[in-house]
């Protein structure tokens, strides 16, 4: 037997061959790194190229929406080629099989009615975004170009997000931990990287960011309980992209459907909330949600054991 079949680790998706090269524990945040790096060398010379085309993303909401979009799908394209042609071993293994339409479909509404209570609940203590989509409709009369053209850039911006995402942390990693320590153990580390990945370490001073990192530790975690519970990345990644949509549009009409104040936002906001009220709120809501997708995949675990 192979050292990969005599592993005391788990599949998250499909069985991963015997003939796979899974890389040891220690090295995955290098093999991140790599990515990070070659991601880096990619975007500069996109930038190069902006620069020619004389587009600054910096002010030109359309050149920002399209360099974010491109390095989102460069992102994820480095890891399916990571897995396909160095690891060598199927997509399938990362989550990324067949695609049932009608259920994995489902799960980016399920997002959006997620995201809405949420901010519905912040914007009970705080400021929140609830308030803004209220406003959606006026401002879609007045100007439904606008609206239009926004909503295929946020669609588009937070799909790629949330594939790019997915995949890296639960496709590759999660798969990758999974098979050498146990799924238990890589749905935790996965989500304590998602989190850090958004608040970063020397943030967690400040109260609020420190419960911020929390809260997106707790969504990682729950976005592992249903890719492993569904046992596909499809699911996660809808619910990924409803949840992100319905935020960033609530901030788009709160910028009154100027793609430039939006852009200008997200360049100069953290993710997150400074509040802390607003960040027991969000935490509150994830830790819920984390609660119910790892009950489900234990749940099905126990029923197909049977």
């Amino acid at each position: 037997m192979s050292q990969l079949e005599c592993r005391r680790g788990e599949d998250a998706f499909a069985a991963i061959p015997a003939g796979a090269r899974l890389p040891p524990l220690w090295a995955l945040p290098l093999i991140m790194l790599l990515i990070g790096v070659s991601l880096a060398a990619l975007m500069a010379v996109a930038a190069v190229l902006l620069v020619v085309l004389k587009l600054d993303p910096t002010t030109d909401w359309r050149a920002a929406a399209w360099l974010v979009g491109g390095a989102l799908s460069l992102t994820a394209a480095l890891v399916a080629v990571w897995i396909t042609y160095f690891e060598r071993r199927p997509l399938a293994t990362a989550g990324i099989g067949r695609l049932r339409p009608a259920g994995d479909a489902a799960w980016f509404v399920v997002g959006i009615v997620f995201a809405g209570v949420v901010a519905m609940a912040i914007t009970s203590v705080g400021e929140g975004a609830a308030a803004e989509l209220g406003e959606l409709p006026r401002q879609a009369a007045a100007n439904p170009g606008r609206l239009f053209t926004g909503a295929a850039v946020v669609v588009l911006v937070m799909l790629t997000n949330s594939a790019a995402e997915e995949l890296l942390f639960r496709g590759w990693a999660l798969s990758v931990i999974g098979r050498r320590a146990g799924l238990g153990w890589a749905a935790g580390v996965t989500s304590v990287l998602f989190g850090a990945a958004h608040v970063p370490p020397h943030e967690w001073a400040d109260p609020a960011r420190f419960l911020s990192f929390v809260s997106y530790a707790f969504a990682g975690l729950a976005f592992a309980g249903l890719a492993l519970w569904r046992r596909s990345l499809w699911a996660p990644i809808a619910f990924h992209t409803g949840f992100n949509t319905l935020l960033l549009t609530g901030a788009y009409a709160e910028a009154g459907l100027d793609p430039a104040r939006l852009l200008e936002k997200f360049t100069t906001s953290p993710l997150g909330t400074k509040n802390v009220d607003e960040a027991l709120v969000w935490l509150t809501a994830e830790v819920a949600f984390a609660a119910l997708m790892i009950w489900l995949w234990r749940r099905s675990r126990r029923i197909s054991a049977r």
